[in-house]
């Protein structure tokens, strides 16, 4: 039987309920536990280019988007979209292992269509996990964090939909300030426009 630090439900407990679930991220990897999770394990050491990612590689971005998307969910009152904000948070690189390369002759470092190539490893991970009941939403979470937010990315206008696309609008935010190891949030102008046409007010303060 394996044992409490090896199951994913752990990892996910963990990541939703307690207090800076960043710095328990950080001491997976510390003690070596991360190994248990080969989809979060696979983020370490991977480039990043740094002109966008002065923080270093996908595993401390992983870490700075959820300690950022940790902050902004007092912005949501529903449990569940809280829960799909830090899975979201945890998984939306997911797909760089898979899709980064290095052009050498440009000399640069591409991340690819890691927001589709990741979506395999996502359904493991909430297979794994017991959270497969949210793998519809994160799989719209993870293949759209890397556009611009639109009303129009939606099928329909329900309030289960807006409040996904607000899940999202809040998923950039912390992926775009999760770049940087600062105390500020950074708003992408999308997500702006976003909160200004639906009258949608946040508290953006960390």
């Amino acid at each position: 039987m394996a044992k409490p630090y090896q199951n994913y439900s752990y990892l996910v407990n963990n990541l939703l309920f307690i207090e800076n679930p960043s710095c328990f991220l950080r001491n997976l990897k510390v003690d070596g536990t991360i190994a248990n999770f080969p989809e979060i394990s696979a983020l370490i050491g991977v480039p990043q280019p740094m002109s966008h990612h002065p923080e270093g590689d996908v595993f401390e971005h992983t870490v700075l988007t959820i300690e950022k998307a940790d902050l902004l969910t007092a912005n949501l009152t529903n449990p569940e979209s809280k829960t799909l904000l830090m899975l979201s948070a945890l998984l939306h690189d997911i797909g760089k292992p898979f899709s980064t390369r290095y052009n050498v002759i440009k000399s640069n470092i591409s991340g690819g269509k890691h927001n589709h190539t990741g979506i395999k490893a996502v359904y493991s991970f909430l297979k794994k996990s017991g959270y497969l009941y949210y793998a519809e939403p994160l799989e719209f979470l993870v293949r759209m964090h890397s556009y611009p937010i639109r009303n129009d990315n939606l099928s329909d206008s329900s309030p289960k939909e807006k409040e996904l696309l607000t899940i999202l609008a809040l998923l950039r935010i912390a992926d775009r300030s999760g770049r940087f190891k600062i105390n500020d949030f950074i708003v992408p102008k999308d997500v702006i426009k976003y909160f200004e046409e639906n009258k949608i007010k946040m508290n953006f303060y960390s």
